[in-house]
């Protein structure tokens, strides 16, 4: 698994499952019924809504069911709980006028800059943050108008096309950072080095704060590119391709939401 995925199990086992069950206790005295004990910790001591306790649930199933193949526990089977959908929130079209408004080149930084860029980049693509702080320049095919990401949650080299717009707002950006190598990092620093995730999702949310566009959050702008692409009569089944999902069901879940619009 990828970095990110391990440490998602590790902060549900360090952080939740432990204030639930002793870190003294054995695997091997797991049951189904502890399990579901620790639901219902999870509902009425720590407090959490449904689809957290679901989220939780399934991470925690993951590595009970490793356990179980490995023979450390006997096997019984996690259900998840029935969880209302919440509505995905997107960016509205006022906010995603004032954050595309484009800055001035003689008076703002290169991190503004480059922060505009890559909201222009999100919501052309959907592509997810990880995928964006990997690209390099060489990853751009600018005579075919495609971008190949290289690091992707399943692992798989996914190609994605951009737009004409996307293409001329990316060439400006090479030609402002100047004498960059093709095995360069498309998005990078001030400094020329690789984004961090952490930080550069800190910077964007910034950007928007200092905009007066209070909603915040990176993963908003691949929702709301696929809530565009719905509401404009997109074939779902590109969509599946350009988001990398491994089922329909997650795009399922895009078109009900919108359904109302």
């Amino acid at each position: 698994m990828r970095p990110a995925s391990i440490k998602t199990y590790e902060d549900v086992v360090y952080h939740i499952w432990y204030k639930f069950y002793n870190k003294e206790g054995l695997i091997k005295d797991i049951t189904k019924d502890l399990f579901d004990n620790f639901i219902m910790f999870l509902k009425q001591k720590m407090n959490e809504k449904d689809s957290s306790i679901q989220s939780n649930i399934k991470k925690m199933r993951t590595i009970l069911y490793y356990f179980m193949k490995l023979g450390y526990l006997e096997k019984f089977k996690i259900d998840n709980i029935k969880v209302d959908k919440d509505s995905i929130e997107t960016y509205t079209d006022e906010e995603l006028k004032i954050l595309l408004e484009k800055p001035n080149l003689e008076r703002c930084t290169f991190v503004q800059y480059r922060n505009w860029c890559i909201i222009n980049f999100l919501l052309a693509t959907g592509a997810r943050i990880s995928s964006i702080i990997n690209i390099k320049i060489e990853d751009l095919d600018f005579e075919n108008d495609l971008v190949t990401y290289r690091h992707t949650k399943n692992r798989k080299k996914h190609i994605v096309p951009i737009s004409k717009s996307l293409r001329e707002i990316l060439i400006e950006y090479l030609q402002y950072r100047q004498s960059a190598e093709k095995s360069d990092y498309l998005f990078v620093t001030a400094f020329g080095d690789k984004c961090g995730r952490i930080n550069l999702v800190a910077s964007i949310n910034d950007y928007n704060r200092k905009r007066g566009v209070m909603r915040t959050g990176v993963h908003k702008f691949r929702h709301t590119f696929a809530k565009k692409w719905v509401m404009s009569g997109g074939n779902i089944f590109k969509l599946q391709k350009i988001l990398q999902h491994s089922t329909m069901e997650m795009v399922k879940n895009y078109v009900n939401i919108f359904n109302s619009d």
